[in-house]
């Protein structure tokens, strides 16, 4: 430590001051006269990092990108904190008057829309942000990365100006989508100033930087050593938070310049999905992303994180809040009749057959836990009914799998994985497997809650692109279990993993070199596996993993897409394989041979697998529900999904078919019962919260979770 200071700072007298930090007395954002310099403040242009003298100057031995100032501590900036670096700037603080009150904050990321024709709508999310901190008594709003579409500077100065206008401290930090064409990041230096600061509020040091692949080989090695002189220069007892937007694509380089230290959060984005994760002493949150329509996500939503007495804690604010609606228990005999093991599989698991089937009617309901954020089903076994759990806090103790009486929905018993759960478990006999958003699998016995095994997620996590993945690298997994053949298959970004479910080891791992695809899952039918992924459809070997054949979406007959992202899991029915893509449908058998091809205007995405009976095909895009000839492929019904103004319209959930009708639950609440020949609406059930899983059923039975954690049952009656 003291050879690093006497290096960086040896030659300061000899060099004029190039700028001041100052106490702003009267917070005019003006140096007046008897306005002291405030001394041993971190000042960086980039290259080289200096303390501020004992009259607050401070200068350079070389040039740099930028001069930005790190915020002391108990302090608040009157000032900006980052200036050209041809200027001479003077820095203004104030002392912090809720400095005792522990370190409060506002964390999201992707914002990514073209707010410059959008403004009047940003303006009205920026001010339910504004609203969110006075409520919470903070300023402080942490964005971490991709903030525009494609770099566009209006929209970068639209975003800025907001914020400011809003009386927030705004602080970004870039995402590989703020770059221009040809990776060039002059807007966003022009708008928002520094690649790398650092700034301390309450007690905390923040440290922002890239972590993508967008610096040049120079740029990237100054960033790193500046991180490493930022964090030498931080007391050792002061907690640490990282905020980048990507932290795997270079999570070995974060580590080498902690030099040892832990950080207590790591602030990202990135992936579209509220989650987080712990790895050590660390919690990598992710609170992406803030906007409206995103693939099944409900986005409309703020992150508070405080830390008080040492701990960390979050809560979510939502911009268009909701208030869930939990119906009237009525009173009514729960006839159980099989078990719904997956909602992966044959449209078989998706459909029964009711002797006395007229309207829904409420039974129970059980809370799980806060805000679900995945598209994580009930599975039904043995008289139980099992739910995925995730946890709101940056400390996810509540998240894990939870098993209630069918009859009554009292807990029989809860069980804790530490990571979030998203995703649909799977039954196998006598345990139930869940995946964790880190691609650990856990293995419980269904009975009692006690673990059985644990598959950790293969370290590389399938990476590509010359990634270096290491102890802050993961990609977020919420696709849903399956099984066959006394194994468990799991879907994981880049990779297809099969392990053993006697005892969780690794039976085999396949990369599939195909795209990113977090969400979808893995179909075990006709003694084969079937994978969707951005750029392929797969048949493979559940044995051994090996290709049977491999389906090119861009030569596909009918309705060539390269942009089907792949995010439904392929669904099977009278010898039939079913993909749900890009606004269409389509039929293979089970040897791969496409036999028709369907499409929907207008319409986006298909998250949930689709569902076949009666000689139909049944669906749920982005913003309606349809049906199909499972024949032919032809559309014989259609409607819009219906939902309030500026929430989102998604119909995420696979339908449900009971014998001539059929449910869809849809993102904006609705549980809409209809006529499968007609499609014409019998009832409709408002839960006012999205509903992203798809219900499972047994007997007369219909189990329902929706997004805020509550688990409803319904007898059809």
């Amino acid at each position: 430590m003291k050879k690093f200071l006497i290096a960086s700072f040896v030659l300061l007298s000899s060099i004029l001051p190039a700028g001041v930090v100052f106490l702003d007395l009267n917070s005019n954002s003006v140096r007046d006269a008897g306005e002291p310099g405030i001394p041993s403040v971190a000042v960086s242009n980039g290259r080289e990092t200096v303390l501020t003298g004992s009259d607050g100057t401070f200068s350079f031995v070389s040039g740099g990108y930028w001069i930005a100032v790190t915020t002391p501590d108990k302090h608040l900036p009157t000032t900006p904190i980052w200036a050209d670096k041809g200027a001479a700037p003077e820095f203004g603080f104030k002392p912090d008057p809720r400095s005792s009150d522990g370190a409060v904050f506002i964390h999201g990321s992707d914002i990514q829309f073209n707010v410059a024709k959008k403004s009047e709508r940003f303006r009205h999310t920026v001010q339910k942000i504004a609203a969110a901190a006075k409520k919470h008594r903070t300023d402080m709003v942490i964005c971490a990365g991709d903030l525009t579409p494609d770099g566009r500077l209006d929209d970068m100065q639209v975003i800025r100006d907001e914020f400011k206008a809003a009386g927030l401290d705004f602080y970004p930090v870039f995402g590989g989508h703020d770059a221009q064409k040809h990776r060039d990041l002059a807007n966003y230096r022009k708008v928002f100033g520094p690649l790398w600061y650092s700034w301390n509020f309450r007690g905390v040091h923040f440290c922002a930087f890239v972590s993508e692949s967008f610096l040049t080989p120079v740029e990237f090695k100054e960033q790193y050593a500046w991180l490493k002189r930022d964090i030498a220069l931080t007391p050792a007892d002061m907690p640490l938070v990282l905020v980048t937007h990507a932290p795997g694509q270079a999570s070995r380089t974060i580590a080498d310049a902690l030099c040892g230290r832990e950080p207590e959060l790591i602030l990202r984005g990135h992936y579209h999905h509220w989650n987080v994760r712990r790895t050590g002493k660390t919690s990598i949150v992710c609170s992406a992303p803030w906007r409206e329509g995103d693939s099944g996500a409900q986005t409309n939503r703020i992150r508070v994180i405080s830390r008080s007495a040492g701990m960390w804690k979050s809560s979510i604010e939502f911009v268009h809040p909701f208030k869930e609606t939990i119906p009237s228990a009525g009173k009514a005999q729960v006839i159980l009749s099989g078990d719904w093991l997956s909602v992966a599989g044959n449209s078989a698991n998706r459909r029964i057959s009711s002797a006395a089937f007229g309207r829904l009617v409420p039974v129970w309901h059980f809370r799980a836990g806060g805000y679900q954020d995945g598209f994580g089903s009930p599975v039904i076994s043995d008289g139980k009914v099992f739910v995925p759990v995730s946890d709101s806090g940056v400390s996810p103790a509540n998240a894990g799998i939870a098993a209630v009486d069918a009859k009554s929905g009292k807990l029989v018993w809860k069980a804790q994985t530490c990571d979030d759960v998203c995703a649909t478990p799977v039954i196998c006999g006598k345990i139930i497997a869940v995946s964790t958003v880190s691609g650990d699998i856990f293995a419980f016995d269904k009975n009692t809650g006690k673990l059985i095994w644990k598959a950790p997620a293969r370290s590389d996590y399938g990476s590509v692109n010359s990634q270096t993945l290491g102890r802050y690298g993961w990609r977020v997994t919420v696709s849903h279990l399956s099984s066959g053949n006394g194994a468990i298959f799991q879907q994981s970004n880049f990779f297809i993993r099969a392990v053993s479910v006697a005892d969780g080891k690794t039976l085999w791992q396949l990369h599939t070199d195909s795209g990113y695809s977090p969400a979808s899952g893995v179909l075990f039918d006709s003694g084969k596996l079937f994978v969707s992924t951005p750029r392929q459809f797969l048949i493979l070997d559940p044995a051994s993993g090996k290709r049977l054949k491999v389906i090119d979406k861009k030569k596909l007959p009918v309705l060539p897409t390269s942009t089907d992202r792949g995010v439904a899991i392929p669904s099977a029915g009278n010898n039939a394989v079913y993909f749900a893509g890009a606004s269409a449908i389509r039929k293979f058998s089970p040897d791969g041979n496409q036999l028709w091809a369907a499409k929907l205007s207008n319409v986006r995405y298909a998250v949930s697998p689709a569902t076949e009976a009666n000689g139909k095909v049944f669906a749920a895009f982005n913003n309606c529900a349809a049906a199909f000839d499972a024949s032919s492929g032809k559309l014989l019904w259609s409607f819009s999904t219906p939902h309030p103004p500026r929430q989102s319209a998604k119909s995420t959930a696979s339908p449900i078919v009971f014998d001539s009708n059929v449910i869809f639950a849809t993102d904006s609440g609705k549980v809409i019962l209809c006529n499968s020949d007609s499609g014409s609406v019998l009832q409709q059930i408002n839960l006012n919260v999205p509903i992203k899983a798809t219900p499972a059923t047994t007997g007369n039975l219909l189990c329902i979770y929706s997004s805020a954690g509550t688990l409803h049952g319904f007898v059809l009656k």
